[in-house]
């Protein structure tokens, strides 16, 4: 491996320019990068008086085609030990500011967006990185490359947040990636927006990726799941309205709900969902497998980062599909070794932070609390309606509704409600009480029957509401029980 040490770029220099040194003596060298979000490093070195007077902290340095930006150095009598982030960190130094009119029309520190995904994660670029209209906050050689649409219709409303958590939950809910490249040629930082490939089992486009042990590409998996930092009963004020959004159609309860308050300050009710699930999108749950796997050289030519592949679980022997993360390379003199992370990655502590401190001390602004739901891809009664299709996660139908009402936020309508858990009716409104009827399998439930069942010819009555059988006549036999030893009883009728 060849490290090449760059000093801190400046606009009107080259990478030629700022040139320092290379240097192949590397003891260890440690890089996780992400698909969203900010990598890290740790490269340690021998001490040399070349490293000693030239490495310093915002270094740019090069090494097995990473981008890196040093943050911290540490020496001691025969080692220096170097650790910061990779280039996506430039968007940590900046925040979002305003400058203009905000929706409201006051300088209030808002600044929203919508559009497309990458319309949007531009916007934020353009005004707070590289096209500033302070020259000051402008970063060196900082440009938009490659643009992913993301979704069609997104939406942000940023209010003085780091810029890298901006981007990083607009990518992150349209399911894209980015990173922030070095390019000699140009003497420019990229931005570059990623997508990722489905080379998953499940698909016969491309060559399925799956590791297992049995293929041999696999040392090691380690599977984690949990809720540490999940939120998914969302308190958003906006508009003097406060609205509960729920961040998946299964509507929580006791330990399960995990309750936040933000202030979104919207223009319109209508916003206020969108806003307040993009500003909560880092806290979910984590539900991943770390793999160490063989073969590493086929990382960044078979698979990458943001692409689904398939791992086979050597305890249970069940296929798991999912994303690729994070990937960690370690190299040294003795082991060469890559290891990845697939599926959810645990919320950062930072994105905790930042949805903290904007929990709403408005009180007096809040005058309704209603359930929210989402109709931004409902395929019918999106604006209302007596049936309605309701969508749920990833924008698909999850449940249809029957109303006596045309609006769903009516406290005592009557709705059936038809999902994957079966048939249910509530009396007093959406948010239930719900009791089932008819279970997914055709079951009836017992509690839903009420009423007196009769037979055809009227002979035998059963009368739910008072607990009771009524034979008329006889000779007809009513009822056959077996004993758990096989005995038979019959209960006949009587006059």
């Amino acid at each position: 491996m060849l490290l090449k040490v760059f000093s801190y770029p400046t606009q009107s220099n080259t990478f030629q320019n700022e040139f320092l040194f290379q240097t192949d003596r590397i003891i260890s060298y440690t890089y996780t990068k992400k698909f969203v979000g900010t990598g890290n490093f740790t490269l340690v070195l021998p001490v040399t008086k070349q490293n000693i007077e030239k490495i310093i902290e915002d270094n740019i340095l090069y090494i097995d085609s990473d981008w890196l930006l040093v943050s911290n150095i540490k020496r001691s009598g025969e080692r220096i030990t170097v650790t910061g982030t990779d280039l996506n960190g430039f968007l940590d130094m900046r925040i979002t500011t305003v400058g203009v009119k905000s929706i409201r029309g006051i300088y209030d520190d808002y600044d929203p967006m919508q559009g497309t995904t990458d319309s949007c994660v531009v916007h934020y670029l353009l005004r707070n990185a590289t096209e500033t209209e302070d020259n000051e906050r402008r970063m060196p050689r900082l440009v938009v490359g490659q643009r992913v649409q993301g979704k069609e219709n997104d939406s942000y409303l940023a209010r003085l947040q780091p810029l890298s958590e901006v981007v990083s939950d607009l990518c992150r809910n349209a399911m894209v990636g980015y990173e922030i490249v070095g390019d000699f040629e140009s003497n420019n930082f990229i931005f570059n927006m990623l997508r990722g490939i489905d080379r998953s089992i499940e698909q016969s486009v491309h060559e399925p990726v799956i590791f297992s042990r049995k293929r041999g590409n696999l040392f090691s998996e380690e599977y984690e799941r949990g809720n540490e930092n999940l939120v998914n009963a969302i308190y958003a004020t906006g508009t003097d309205v406060t609205r509960v959004v729920y961040r998946d159609y299964d509507v929580p309860s006791g330990i399960k709900r995990k309750e936040i308050a933000i202030d979104v300050s919207v223009d319109t009710v209508a916003d206020i969902e969108d806003y307040a699930l993009n500003q909560t999108s880092g806290n979910i749950s984590n539900n991943s497998y770390e793999v160490d796997v063989r073969a590493i050289d086929d990382f960044g030519t078979k698979y990458n980062l943001g692409d689904y592949i398939t791992v086979k679980d050597s305890v249970t022997g069940q296929t798991w599909t999912a994303k690729i993360e994070e990937a960690t390379k370690t190299v040294s003199a003795a082991d060469k070794k890559l290891s990845l992370v697939i599926g959810e990655t645990r919320t950062k502590l930072l994105n905790k932070i930042q949805n903290q401190a904007k929990t709403s001390s408005k009180s007096e602004s809040t005058r309704a609390a209603c359930a929210s739901y989402n109709t931004a891809s409902t395929l019918v009664g999106a604006k209302g309606g007596y049936v309605q299709i309701r969508a749920g996660a990833n924008n698909k139908p999850c449940e249809l509704l029957a109303m006596n009402s045309d609006d769903i936020n009516t406290s005592d309508s009557n709705v059936l409600k038809l999902g994957k858990d079966g048939l249910s009716i509530s009396e007093n409104g959406y948010l239930g009480l719900y009791k089932k009827l008819i279970d997914i399998n055709g079951k009836i439930s017992a509690s839903a029957v009420n009423g007196v069942l009769r037979s055809k010819n009227g002979r035998i009555v059963i009368d739910l509401d008072n607990e009771t059988i009524t034979v008329d006549g006889c000779e007809i036999k009513a009822m056959t029980y077996t004993t758990s030893t096989g005995e038979t009883i019959k209960y006949w009728g009587w006059e």
